[in-house]
């Protein structure tokens, strides 16, 4: 399996920072390592919630090393999880594929 940076195949750019993205030609898959700490991203959320008049996301995320279209999707998510949007939460997402997992044991 060879592995390259996407950079390189000009797919898009490579993260700074907290991960390094790599994709696989073969399978055609990008693998994301190491996750950004979940500390991490609450404390960018709580910041771009929080933010003062005439500061974009954008340029939180660009003061955070993080794409902005990132920190959009933690926004969103976190707008799940707080019950301020309908949708699956990430604990109900947790459970549901842990149960899956025991419904394929046991099959």
């Amino acid at each position: 399996m060879r592995l390259y940076r996407l950079a390189d195949l000009g797919l898009g750019h490579v993260l700074t920072g907290h991960r390094c993205i790599l994709h696989d030609r073969e399978l055609h898959r990008t693998i994301y390592s190491p996750r950004y700490p979940e500390e991490f991203r609450q404390e960018v959320v709580r910041v771009a919630r929080n933010r003062g008049p005439g500061v974009t996301v954008e340029q939180v995320a660009t003061d955070f090393g993080v794409h902005a279209m990132t920190l959009w999707e933690w926004m969103c998510r976190a707008d799940i999880d707080d019950g301020t949007k309908p949708a699956t939460t990430s604990q109900e997402s947790a459970e549901l594929r842990q149960a899956r997992r025991r419904i394929m044991l046991l099959e």
